[in-house]
């Protein structure tokens, strides 16, 4: 996954980032889900819903994992990064959702997954996420 532009520590940084999001729906919290967002995020959800704001995110989620998704997982496919600015990184990949008993490898993904990451000289944080339907 090594990219121009990106360096091995961003790479991690990234990484784990979406190491926290994936952990944070396996527990079902809304809020630590959202902590990978900016504070103005923009996430659009796989059913088209537009969400603005970390505390939109959190909100919306902390519903989704009190619904029929409790105990639910993410499974995402690793991410190809493309750099388009100092501190800006697109994230391409694909994803689903794995209920219990499911795996990963052999589950068709779901969503076609881009999101933008940026770095404000602290951290990396997702600015915009947008989860795009692959089946019905």
């Amino acid at each position: 996954m090594r990219q121009a532009g990106l360096t091995k520590e961003d790479e991690t940084a990234l990484r784990e980032l979406l190491q926290t999001m994936e952990d944070a729906w396996a527990r079902g919290d809304g809020a630590d889900y959202a902590a990978a967002f900016t504070d103005d995020a923009r996430y659009v959800t796989q059913s088209g819903m537009r969400l603005i704001g970390r505390r939109a995110i959190a909100e919306s989620h902390q519903k989704l994992f009190e619904s029929d998704f409790r105990g639910t997982r993410l499974g995402v496919a690793p991410m190809e990064s493309q750099p388009v600015a100092p501190n800006v990184v697109l994230l391409h990949g694909s994803g689903t959702v794995l209920f219990p008993g499911e795996n990963a490898p052999r589950i068709r993904p779901i969503g076609l997954l881009t999101v933008v990451a940026v770095n404000d000289g602290d951290a990396w944080r997702f600015a915009s996420f947008s989860n795009t339907p692959t089946v019905r």
